[in-house]
């Protein structure tokens, strides 16, 4: 019965979205809403910043070829985008970070090379900080692209 109620709201509902899906399952559901006159997913919201990109590779030209809309979430990496002075301040204070994602809150060595990456960016645009605003994120991703695997 859940899943005649569940076909139901599917068939007949104006505007349906998905999160966190592997693009190859977007994909095909949306081939076989089409194939079944059903309606296909409009909008995909998925984990994209500069700290996990994973999102460029496959959700991005998906999107494009199925003509979804994009939803990003966690655009300032779950309050992982500061500067060693800010991390070191919130250690000696005790104010730590976000924790909802686990336990710890300090970044490692990867999220510190990213944040340095845009400490140097930001410098460049005339940025006060690392977070001001969106231009600095955005030159950052359109600097460099491929800074997941180490190359400029």
């Amino acid at each position: 019965m859940c899943a005649l109620l569940v076909s139901q709201y599917l068939a007949y509902s104006p505007v349906q979205g998905v999160s966190d899906t592997p693009a190859w399952v977007v994909s095909q559901a949306n081939q076989y809403a089409r194939d079944h006159a059903l309606t296909p997913f409009v909008i995909y919201q998925g984990l994209w910043n500069v700290m996990e990109r994973s999102f460029e590779r496959e959700i991005i030209p998906m999107a494009r070829s199925h003509g979804l809309a994009l939803a990003p979430w966690s655009v300032l990496a779950g309050g992982k985008i500061r500067t060693d002075e800010e991390e070191e301040r919130r250690r000696q204070t005790g104010e730590k970070g976000r924790t909802i994602f686990g336990p710890e809150w300090e970044r490692n060595e990867r999220e510190k090379t990213v944040c340095k990456a845009l400490e140097k960016v930001a410098a460049e645009i005339g940025a006060k900080h690392i977070t001001s605003g969106k231009s600095t994120l955005f030159a950052f991703l359109k600097k460099s692209t491929t800074l997941m695997d180490g190359r400029t």
